[in-house]
């Protein structure tokens, strides 16, 4: 996550591993962000860890990195991070994927959760076109209504924050695998639920085009988006960008006839010309900091033998509980 001007108190990154002592990869990770900190003269930057959620989760959070890989695992855990940061006094939280670079404040999120305990946006606020490329509304209706790739939570309204968490962290400890034909997508397709659950005074869709762009909703933002040559500030349609998903975005070099993400097949990268800065100034921070990705190993892939954990092995418990859990339910209900 890069940002110009956050104007944020607090910025927490959550290693989805424990603090491994002597682990090289780790340290290293640990002594970049330690760098960023120090930059960071106006916000306070912390790093919390699997260490630190043993204070909110009622089990062994080693049971969640059993059966989920490293993504699922790292959604899986996202509701007890929340958790963890309510928990040492925090009153509004908001997350971000790593993949998100700002190019504005965030004081209009800020503004909004003193007032409503649920912040999201939609993938998107109009249709797909109908021409048989990726994605369509059907997949974006598997994958999830809105991304969670951010979300805001506050406690304006706790009832409402302390149900919410509870239900999801219950339904991502066995249901936040990977499968869209089940209706799976990590975490984030349980957010449909929130405009039913709860009062419309306690959450708010946040429609506005210049937060979350990227690959999914293009198709009508993207060609709105200008580099001003003056000063550099990035704007949707004359209004100051907020922030931009670089979800799935080639990260290794500028290629403007590489597909834009490999999640979807309708744009390349040298569709929008107007956005070639912002890929290519992406491109260029993400391999800079290829020297991490290379060292760095995911300290849970692996038994204490050093075994690597097989994928399918990862999978069966949790196939099986949810298996047994749906048998003693009954057959699903037709709608």
């Amino acid at each position: 996550m890069r940002a110009q001007a956050p104007h944020l108190p607090e910025l927490v990154w959550f290693v989805a591993d424990a603090r491994h002592t002597g682990d090289a990869s780790v340290a290293a990770v640990l002594r970049e962000f330690a760098a960023v900190a120090a930059r960071a003269s106006t916000t306070a930057v912390a790093t919390a860890s699997l260490d630190d959620l043993w204070a909110v989760i009622p089990y062994d959070v080693n049971e969640l990195a059993f059966r989920y890989g490293l993504k699922c695992f790292s959604t899986a855990v996202k509701p007890w991070v929340f958790r963890l940061l309510f928990a040492r006094g925090h009153a509004r939280c908001l997350y971000f994927d790593p993949d998100i670079q700002f190019y504005a404040d965030l004081d209009e999120l800020v503004l909004l959760l003193h007032r409503v305990a649920i912040l999201v946006t939609p993938h998107a606020t109009r249709p797909n076109p109908d021409d048989e490329k990726w994605q369509t509304d059907l997949q974006l209706a598997r994958t999830g209504v809105y991304n969670f790739g951010f979300l805001g939570l506050s406690r304006a309204h706790e009832p409402v924050l302390d149900h919410f968490l509870a239900w999801w962290t219950a339904r991502l400890r066995f249901e936040g695998h990977v499968d869209l034909e089940k209706g799976l997508h990590y975490d984030q397709q349980w957010g449909a639920f929130v405009a039913s659950f709860y009062p419309p005074d306690a959450y708010h869709v946040l429609r506005d085009p210049r937060y979350n762009v990227a690959y999914w909703n293009l198709h009508y933002r993207g060609r709105e988006i200008r580099v001003r040559p003056s000063d550099g500030a990035v704007t949707y349609k004359g209004a100051p960008l907020i922030f931009f998903h670089f979800s799935g975005v080639a990260t290794d070099a500028w290629d403007p006839d590489a597909s834009l993400s490999p999640h979807q097949t309708r744009f390349r990268l040298g569709d929008f010309p107007n956005l070639a800065p912002l890929f290519r100034d992406y491109a260029r921070a993400t391999a800079a900091a290829a020297r991490h990705r290379a060292a760095c190993h995911y300290g849970l892939a692996a038994f204490d033998n050093g075994a690597p954990v097989p994928y399918w092995l990862r999978g069966l418990p949790g196939s099986l509980v949810a298996a047994g859990r749906a048998r003693a339910r009954g057959p699903p209900a037709s709608a």
